[in-house]
């Protein structure tokens, strides 16, 4: 945002409504959230995958059973993870359209 500040504050003298500054920053920050939740979810089951190929099997650690999300939880750290960064990025419009 304070890279930003000098673009969003020519905007609003221009007479941009608020939706207009607001939509893409909102918009960059659920991507943001997906992808970042996404891309932490593919490499935690690539973890797991890799814990369950080297230790299942005849051992001493064959008593540990490895599961990974169910769907629902893994949905809901999508979710978390979106969610989260649409609210950072309402508060830092907030703070930004403010000053």
């Amino acid at each position: 945002m304070a890279a930003r500040h000098d673009e969003l504050e020519a905007l609003r003298l221009l007479g941009a409504h608020s939706f207009y500054i607001q939509g893409p920053l909102i918009l960059e920050g659920l991507l943001q959230g997906l992808l970042g939740s996404l891309f932490g979810l593919i490499l935690l089951y690539s973890l797991y995958q890799w814990i369950t190929t080297r230790f299942s099997g005849p051992g001493f650690l064959n008593f540990l059973d490895f599961t990974f999300f169910s769907p629902l939880i893994s949905v809901l750290i999508l979710l978390t993870g979106t969610l989260l960064c649409v609210g950072g990025s309402l508060l830092s419009i907030r703070k930004a359209l403010r000053i």
